[in-house]
């Protein structure tokens, strides 16, 4: 180990001693690759990081002039490279002054193709449109002036090479998914089913993730025709396995080696229940959080009870928090229809029924401008209109709300792993729901009412309690019970026994296992920085001693150090781990296999979503004369591309 740690260090060494002109000639003649580099700073929209064989090396460069520059993200800051940017946009502006004519001339060119062909302006904005113009500059410099009717493709030549382009794809992606089932264990895979607006056609999709390197990487499987007349259990399960094996993945990896997240719809849920399922945890935070502010049935029913005032009193309370949603709802609409919306500084947002987060985004939104509200309604003499609007209970709504929203967005995040996530953050939503002497009545009965959904709606699954044990900072799963810990050690040892990980004894709907006593929250400087879902310093392993008999024994007593460095700081909990396991790989080999697979399970199912979003655009109404398989090749080669590009 030491001898791979020495021949690292050298090849570190020996990689940082390149000079930025050697880096940026091979860059030129494609000997480096220069990759789209995930942070929250603007500068990577313009700046990329240079790769060899898929391995990051300490450079990046300009995306437009591919000038490169040392860079390591612990010790080097940005600064010199937004002065490049900014540099470099300038002078790409004024390159020379007799560019500015043609410029003009493709601009007019550019306004007859959108008014001809009625096309949106955006269209200028994709990159394929920037790719496919400057492969056209190219044709013309290399060829001279060109006729375009003899250079640009018919409508069926495009046809035929968009699905041969995405069956060439196709194929290479599959033989790729049966190497990192070979090399992982195993995949993660969403499904969902969607019937468009105008043709009430029904589609149903899937997409995959999965660990490579120490990269999430996701793409679309396929996205086609529903076929049968109904959407029962049977029929979504035949029509699904159907495809899959279309592609050359038969119903016995399915059942072994792939992870399915979905909604926790009846007949989706049947469907899957002989395969490895997990409830998508997002919808699960969904019904919870639309159930805490319904009133059920029997609520205006009387009750000859000691608990009667109580009962009547919380009724109020809700009824209440519906009323305030309901008024403001309403304001929302008289300010778009009178027009008043377009004399404030910021737009409003509708609540949509099925949505609890659009609840928050609606009160957020009118709570931003209230001030310019209240104002503009004085001029019209409508200031009645804010009578039965509380601001102060709109602000404690708010800010009861806001947590959820923020690990939902958490969540939903399929740049990184999550899954190893979703018991913390159960966790920490149960932590907030706790009750405050300051809590106003209203948002006490809230409180109670999320902590009861929480416990009853939402499981503690086997794969929750695994993925936290395979987070390094985690690992003594403190925040569960004592015989829910070593339940997961023996589960995880039995696993690690089978080179497949067949996971038939696997629970996908366990009971509520959290330790009832949680140790003290530790103090972590500079904590208050992070952002709230990222930050869970107070569930950090303590120090433990253990056996060393195999690897799950070495694994829990092992003593890692983490460094919070700018690099983690988008990852849960401050600690890249898929990194860590890849640098772990030769220590345990077979925990870091297990972790490939378990931490490519997301923890919700929007993937899917997006894939019907990105179907909507491709089947719209103007152009319902696409085929189904040129739909399907458009929306799959739209995730390669995508998947390609980071």
């Amino acid at each position: 180990m030491a001898q791979c740690s020495l021949h690292a260090k050298k090849n570190e060494e020996t990689v940082y001693s390149l000079t930025t002109n050697v880096v940026e000639e091979q860059l030129k003649k494609g000997k480096l690759q220069l990759v789209e580099k995930v942070g929250k700073s603007d500068i990577w929209r313009d700046v990329g990081v240079v790769v060899k064989e898929s391995i990051q090396m300490p450079f990046v460069a300009c995306k437009k002039c591919l000038k490169v520059f040392r860079f390591r993200s612990r010790d080097t800051g940005t600064t010199h490279l937004k002065k490049h940017v900014q540099m470099c946009k300038k002078t790409s502006i004024s390159i020379s002054k007799n560019i500015y004519p043609l410029k003009k001339e493709i601009v007019k060119s550019a306004v007859e193709l959108v008014a001809k062909d009625m096309r949106p302006t955006s269209i200028f904005d994709g990159d394929g449109m920037r790719a496919y113009s400057q492969c056209l500059i190219n044709a013309g410099a290399k060829y001279g002036k060109l006729d375009a009717s003899q250079v640009l493709p018919s409508r069926n030549t495009l046809d035929k090479a968009l699905q041969h382009a995405a069956e060439t794809n196709r194929e290479n992606f599959i033989s790729l998914l049966k190497q990192v089932i070979e090399r992982n264990g195993g995949v993660a895979m969403t499904t969902d089913l969607w019937t468009d607006s105008h043709r009430k056609q029904s589609y149903i999709s899937c997409t995959v993730q999965f660990i490579e390197n120490d990269t999430v990487k996701q793409c679309t499987l396929f996205c086609e025709i529903f076929r049968p007349m109904t959407k029962t259990a049977e029929n979504i399960k035949i029509e699904l396995i159907s495809i899959l094996l279309k592609y050359g993945i038969t119903n016995d990896v399915v059942r072994k080696h792939v992870v399915f997240v979905t909604d926790q719809a009846a007949n989706v849920k049947k469907a899957l229940e002989s395969f490895h399922w997990l409830p998508c945890s997002c919808h699960i935070l969904n019904a919870i959080l639309l159930d805490a502010f319904k009133l059920k049935p029997d609520d205006h029913e009387s009750t000859k009870n000691t608990e009667t005032m109580f009962k009547n009193k919380e009724i109020f309370d809700i009824e209440c928090v519906q009323k305030l949603l309901e008024e403001v709802n309403e304001l929302v609409t008289y300010f778009k229809q009178s027009g008043l919306a377009s004399k404030l500084s910021t737009s409003f947002v509708k609540e949509c029924v099925m949505r609890w987060n659009t609840k928050l985004a609606v009160l957020e939104s009118v709570h931003k401008v209230f001030p310019e509200i209240q104002s503009l309604l004085c001029e019209k003499n409508q200031k009645d209109r804010l009578t039965n609007i509380d601001v102060m209970l709109m602000e404690d709504v708010i800010q009861f709300l806001l947590p959820f929203k923020l690990i939902s967005e958490a969540m939903e995040d399929d740049r990184y792993p999550t899954i190893h996530g979703v018991l913390l953050w159960k966790r920490k939503l149960l932590d907030h729901c706790k009750a405050d002497f300051n809590d106003v009545p209203v948002i006490r009965i809230l409180k109670r009412k999320v902590t009861d959904l929480i416990s009853n709606k939402w499981p503690d699954t086997d794969f929750h309690k695994i993925a936290l044990f395979l987070f390094p900072k985690f690992k003594s799963m403190s925040i569960l019970h004592p015989s829910c810990v070593e339940h997961v050690h023996n589960l995880v040892r039995r696993m690690l026994r089978r080179e497949d990980f067949i996971m038939s004894e696997l629970k996908t709907n366990a009971n509520h296992c959290y330790c009832s006593e949680q140790p003290p929250a530790k103090k972590n400087k500079g904590s208050h920085d992070k952002p709230y879902a990222w930050e869970l310093s107070e569930y950090v392993d303590l120090p433990s001693d253990h056996d060393n008999s195999d690897e799950v024994s070495r694994y829990i007593a092992a003593d890692f150090s983490f460094n919070d460095s700018a690099s983690c700081q988008d990852h849960i909990g401050g600690c890249n781990v898929l990194k860590f396991w890849q640098e772990q790989k030769v220590s345990y080999p077979k925990l870091a296999k297990l972790a490939r697979w378990i931490l490519s399970i997301p923890a919700s199912s929007t993937s899917s979503e997006s894939v019907f979003s990105c179907t909507g655009r491709v089947n719209e109404e103007q152009r319902n004369q696409l085929s189904p398989d040129s739909i399907d090749g458009i929306v799959f080669l739209n995730s390669v591309f995508k998947t390609k590009g980071h």
